[in-house]
């Protein structure tokens, strides 16, 4: 079970702060679990200063017990820049789709309550669709790393390759705005019932999170095919 951490000691722990980890909590449930902070810099790659050295060794461990490094053949270092690269470019479009190229976060109290008179404000300094070197990296990190392994599936000619414009004044992401419509099939508002909310509140999570794991699935299951055919 993976998920990104609210705080780090630099502030919100969000990559539009540049460097953020990523909490990998390892057991069947909450209660009896380990819980492993994997770090990563805003190039991709791991942080291996902040980083535990113990914790990660642990999560490559179980990573190779899981099948899915030995299937896959990708070095676990590889498997993990991977898991940055959905969640950093999921991250930003998300953002994107409010118009947004640079974020505001804010502290969560002791009651675990957001604290709106204090906000961080970041730029748009690490958005990979606006930083000219952080978009080579996660562009060229798609052509060459994720690309060929969605070729079968997409039907593209194996010997095809894909190509990025380089950023320029036009050719990046600027803020727009953005109407966010909401709409009510009743005609008198009221909140929901306990139940119906907590309902409407996974079925938003799986929204967000079903796209980036579906990517990741894919790539998976190319792989594996690959692996099976050379076999």
């Amino acid at each position: 079970m993976v998920g990104p951490q609210p705080y780090i000691s630099l502030g919100p722990n969000s990559p539009a702060n540049g460097s953020w980890c990523l909490e990998v909590v390892i057991g069947k449930n909450l209660q009896q679990s380990e819980i492993t902070d994997v770090c990563f810099l805003p190039t991709g790659a791991l942080d291996l200063n902040t980083t535990n050295k113990y914790e990660l060794e642990r999560s490559n461990t179980i990573l190779n017990q899981t099948g899915l490094v030995k299937i896959s053949g990708i070095h676990t270092t590889d498997l993990w820049e991977l898991v940055n690269w959905i969640f950093v470019s999921k991250y930003w479009l998300t953002l994107y789709d409010s118009g947004q190229v640079s974020s505001v976060t804010y502290q969560i109290t002791d009651n675990g309550l957001l604290n709106f008179s204090s906000p961080f404000i970041s730029d748009a300094t690490y958005n990979i669709f606006v930083n000219d070197t952080l978009y080579q990296n996660y562009s060229s990190y798609l052509a060459e790393r994720i690309f060929p392994y969605l070729k079968n599936d997409l039907g593209i000619p194996q010997n095809a390759t894909v190509e990025f414009l380089p950023l320029s004044d036009t050719n990046r992401l600027h803020p727009v705005k953005t109407s966010i419509f909401r709409t009510y099939t009743c005609t008198k508002r009221q909140l929901k019932g306990w139940f119906s909310l907590l309902v409407s509140v996974f079925a938003a999570d799986y929204a967000l999170v079903g796209g980036a794991y579906s990517i990741f699935m894919c790539i998976a299951s190319t792989i594996q095919e690959k692996t099976d055919s050379s076999t």
